[in-house]
């Protein structure tokens, strides 16, 4: 029997819906009521891209939670559940601190990109590939997420090809897609930190309110917090982790993990997506973009960013440019030349005047000398092929 709680945080695209078959179908008393393999192996509109693991049905489904916590009032259930909570950034610390008001017991697994961009990579293109809706679900929340709109004609399950989707996601892909991280215990600590300072300011004035038979003054999260490697959970390892939380967490009194160990590997063999680190280490070695890196508009988006930070190329916000043109303006000297828009003018500025900046103390966004080919390439009209062709022409030349 389940006997606790599991709350798994995670965004689209983190195989989480595997993790929460995982459990269920562990569970002695559960196990008769799920279905004995999650994978969904053809794209459908209802269970996503071929992948995914929506073959087990989500109760309640992927969301994030404050429309979990919605969800919880109205439908009040009976009984420890698997929960799985989209979850990232700032919001991951939000919802645990949340959760854990009022669940004293609670586990959570946080499924994270390890702080690798090519991780974080792999999980967008999963979320695309394997549960296109996510996109219009999300801007249907919050239109105001993306720096530009979606357009008109757009297709979330019909964009493999779309290269104005492919623009978009370069533009839009961190401000949308923000990778979840392994947990900062100190930052989480701070977050708990908040709610034990109200609960002592309000306790102290007001106990007939606000006391521990109401509020639980101080969650205690030792042995409740579980991380992994989004990449992991579809490689072998994954099944000695599972193993290992199953046993830590105690979360079930009467479980079994054979039948995940005997279902892991076809899941595994479905996850096509997992080719993108092989992909992306040849072209590092080669240069050369391969069958799958030009098979999709959000690899391909991947693939832009990749040499657009290698490249020093950055898209500088108007707060950005207005701090350095007012910097510019405050203290130019008579020999600088009459204006400058953005930073990426200092790098075409003589020696002399480079450094007579440097002394000034200002703090750049631009991490370093661009490729300036790639940052005057109209790229928005480019092909990822023509693209990468600058980028591989100019990458080795020295930069000041």
């Amino acid at each position: 029997m389940l006997k606790k709680n599991v709350y798994v945080l995670y965004p689209p695209g983190y195989s989480g819906s595997f993790i929460n078959w995982a459990i269920n179908i562990s569970d002695s008393d559960l196990f008769e009521h799920t279905v004995k393999n999650p994978t969904n192996t053809s794209d459908s509109d209802i269970f996503g891209g071929a992948g995914t693991a929506h073959l087990h049905t989500r109760i309640p489904t992927h969301q994030d939670v404050i429309q979990h916590l919605t969800w919880m009032l109205y439908n009040q259930p009976d009984g420890p559940r698997v929960y799985v909570i989209n979850a990232k950034r700032n919001f991951t610390y939000l919802s645990i601190n949340l959760i854990a008001q009022y669940d004293p017991d609670g586990v959570f697994i946080n499924i994270h990109a390890g702080n690798n961009d090519l991780t974080g990579s792999f999980g967008t293109i999963n979320c695309i590939t394997k549960w296109p809706i996510y996109l219009p679900a999300l801007l249907a929340l919050n239109p105001l997420v993306s720096s530009t709109p979606l357009h008109k004609e757009f297709d979330p399950t019909n964009c493999a090809n779309d290269i104005a989707f492919r623009n978009w996601m370069v533009l839009n892909d961190d401000m949308v897609f923000g990778h979840n991280q392994p947990l900062v215990h100190t930052r989480l600590q701070r977050e708990l930190q908040k709610n034990r300072d109200w609960y002592r300011a309000r306790h102290q004035a007001q106990p007939h309110e606000v006391n521990d038979s109401m509020y639980i003054p101080d969650p205690d999260l030792n042995n409740r917090l579980f991380e992994i490697n989004c990449a992991d959970v579809s490689r072998p390892e994954f099944l000695q982790w599972f193993d290992q939380f199953m046993l830590q967490s105690q979360i079930s009194d009467r479980y079994n993990s054979a039948h995940v160990a005997t279902i892991h590997p076809s899941y595994c063999a479905a996850q096509t997506n997992l080719q993108w680190f092989d992909s992306i280490d040849n072209w590092k070695q080669t240069g050369q973009l391969d069958e799958y890196l030009l098979s999709h508009s959000v690899i391909q988006s991947q693939v832009i960013g990749l040499i657009f930070k290698h490249s020093g190329k950055m898209f500088l916000t108007k707060e950005q440019q207005d701090r350095w043109i007012s910097f510019y303006f405050r203290c130019r000297g008579s020999s600088w030349p009459d204006s400058s828009l953005d930073e990426y003018d200092f790098f075409k500025f003589p020696a002399w005047l480079q450094d007579e900046i440097k002394t000034l103390g200002y703090q750049f966004n631009i991490p370093g000398p661009p490729i300036q080919e790639i940052i005057d390439l109209d790229w928005e009209n480019a092909s990822l092929q023509q693209i990468n062709d600058v980028y591989q022409k100019y990458k080795a030349q020295p930069r000041n």
